[in-house]
C-alpha cells in the first residue's frame, strides 16, 4: 500500500480517491471506538463519518510531521463528545417535558451487545471513559492516547489505572444483581 504521507500529500493536490484508501484503512477502528464511547451502532457510524469528513475538510492543517492515526482518532473523539452533548441536551429537554406533563415514563435506551460491561463502562466519567477506551480497547499507547486527549502520558496512565479499578468494582457489582 502506498505511504499514508503519500496519500495525504495527493489528497491536498485534489486526489479524493487517496482519501478513500484512508477511510478504507480506518473505517474499522474509527467505528469501534465509536461504538464505545456511544454504546449505539447508529450513532457510532455517523460520528465515524462525521470524523472523516471533518478529517478531509482540515487535511490542509494537518501536521504531516505526526501520525495520521491519532490526529483522526482525536477528531473522531471530538465528534463523539458532541453526539454525547448533543444527546444529553436532549433527555434533559424531553426529561423536563415529561415532568411538565407528569408522566412517569422513563426513557428507553438500546441494549448494548454486552450489557453489563457498557452499563459499567457508562459508569465512568467522561475523561476516564475516553482514556480507557483509547487505551485498553483500541490498542492505543500511553503517548498516543495522550495525544489524542490532549493531555500528558502521566495523566493517561493515571486515569486509565483508575478507570480499570472503577469498572472492576462496578462490573462485579452489576453481576452480583
Amino acid at each position: 500500500m502506498i505511504q499514508e504521507t503519500q496519500i495525504i500529500q495527493d489528497c491536498l493536490k485534489g486526489d479524493i480517491e487517496g482519501f478513500g484508501l484512508l477511510v478504507k484503512k480506518y473505517q474499522n477502528s474509527l467505528l469501534s471506538t465509536a461504538y464505545r464511547f456511544l454504546g449505539n451502532w447508529d450513532d457510532a457510524r455517523d460520528a465515524a463519518q462525521d470524523a472523516f469528513v471533518k478529517a478531509y475538510r482540515s487535511l490542509p492543517r494537518f501536521n504531516q510531521a505526526s501520525r495520521f492515526s491519532p490526529w483522526l482518532h482525536r477528531i473522531l473523539v471530538n465528534a463523539c463528545l458532541d453526539r454525547l452533548k448533543s444527546a444529553h441536551r436532549r433527555y434533559r429537554s424531553s426529561l423536563n417535558a415529561e415532568m411538565n406533563e407528569e408522566t412517569t415514563s422513563n426513557p428507553l435506551s438500546m441494549l448494548a451487545e454486552d450489557e453489563l460491561f457498557q452499563k459499567a463502562l457508562s459508569r465512568l466519567s467522561t475523561k476516564k471513559r475516553r482514556a480507557f477506551t483509547l487505551v485498553d480497547l483500541e490498542g492505543f499507547s500511553g503517548p498516543e492516547a495522550a495525544e489524542i486527549l490532549g493531555c500528558s502520558e502521566s495523566t493517561v496512565r493515571v486515569t486509565v489505572m483508575k478507570a480499570r479499578q472503577q469498572l472492576r468494582k462496578t462490573y462485579i457489582e452489576l453481576n452480583a444483581l
